[in-house]
Order: structure tokens, then C-alpha cells, then sequence
């Protein structure tokens, strides 16, 4: 990000070592009226247009609206996010509570998460002891 500048960016790899733009947007919501999660889901759509099959769509949590979540699903692609840890999850699909509320264990669990479907979510701290909830079916 360039000051003033806000760039939002759609990556391809296939091996994690090489990295090919697939996509790009400039955020400016002044400008078009459209949302980062607007734009987002206008390149996921786009990938799926232009023949893209990843095995995974690896996003940052800003982006993980339950609209760009469902878009993934519908195209048949596995997601893979940290969730914000007010995110309404229930173990049951009746009875939510936050995500910051549930004890994961460390080979994670399969919860409901609100407005959407059961996903397996698993819990990372990184080294500041910062605590990350992540994960699609």
C-alpha cells in the first residue's frame, strides 16, 4: 500500500515459491462506492470466468465476509481465512456464541458458523501470543 493508494491484488502460485497476478483493483471507495469485500468478490468472480481451479483460495480475514465465503462454495473451492473472533459459531447450528468463546483444540474442531455451513476451524498463536481462528471444510 502506497499512501493514498490502496491496492487489492489476486495471486496465483503453484508451488509457493512462484507467484503470478491474476487480478488487481484499485480501492478507492470514494470513487466507485465499492467495499474491499465488493472488490474481492468482483476478482473471485472474475478468476472463476476466466477457467481458474485452485485447490485453495487463501485470503486475509478482511475479506471473509459470508457473501465472498458463499461465492468460494459456489465455485467449488475450498477456502482458507483467520475469522475475527466475534464471528457467531455454534456447535450445534441452533445455540452461537463468538469464536473467541469455544475451546479449539489443537487439531481444531468442526463448527457452524452462522449464515453459512460447518467449517473446521483450528486456533494459532503466533510468537506475540496473538490467537488466529482459520479454516473452510
Amino acid at each position: 500500500m502506497v499512501r493514498g493508494i490502496n491496492l487489492i491484488s489476486l495471486v496465483w502460485t503453484d508451488d509457493g515459491q512462484s507467484s503470478l497476478p491474476g487480478d488487481y483493483r484499485i480501492y478507492n471507495k470514494v470513487h466507485d462506492g465499492l467495499d474491499k469485500n465488493d472488490h474481492f468478490g468482483e476478482m473471485l468472480e472474475m478468476a472463476h470466468a476466466r477457467g481458474f481451479t485452485p485447490s485453495l483460495v487463501a485470503f486475509d480475514g478482511w475479506y471473509s465476509s459470508l457473501d465472498n465465503l458463499k461465492r468460494i462454495r459456489k465455485y467449488g473451492w475450498e477456502w482458507l481465512t483467520r475469522l475475527k473472533s466475534n464471528r457467531k459459531v455454534s456447535q450445534t447450528a441452533v445455540q452461537t456464541q463468538s469464536l473467541s468463546d469455544i475451546d479449539i483444540p489443537p487439531s481444531g474442531c468442526v463448527l457452524h458458523l452462522t449464515g453459512y455451513a460447518f467449517v473446521k476451524v483450528f486456533r494459532t498463536v503466533d510468537t506475540d501470543g496473538n490467537a488466529e481462528r482459520l479454516r473452510d471444510l
